[in-house]
């Protein structure tokens, strides 16, 4: 036998919901903001280009180049670069120096 439900025990499954729906709507604007991303990739022509970034003693980094098929024969132009690892912060980069 269950014991009916108090009204505790219904604050705290709201607080949970209410958790829960925060977390969700968080990560639907995080989601919102990739798809942007994708959508200016392609409605621009844009290819991303890894690059080195020389750090001493043979070690490396990457940062990333933003590139852009520019004119009617495809001429590669730079349109952004990121020093980070960061993909999001290149095409972030891009969208800016538009």
């Amino acid at each position: 036998m269950t014991l009916p439900k108090t009204r505790s025990d219904y604050e705290r499954e709201n607080c949970t919901i209410a958790a829960e729906v925060r977390r969700l709507q968080a990560e639907n604007e995080r989601l919102r903001k990739d798809a942007d991303r994708l959508d200016f990739v392609g409605e621009e022509f844009l290819y991303l280009e890894p690059f080195t970034i020389p750090t001493g003693e043979g070690d490396a980094d990457i940062g990333w180049r933003v590139m852009q098929h520019h004119c009617c024969e495809p001429t590669p132009r730079v349109m952004a670069e990121s020093f980070t690892e960061s993909v999001r912060q290149a095409i972030d980069a891009a969208r800016s120096a538009k």
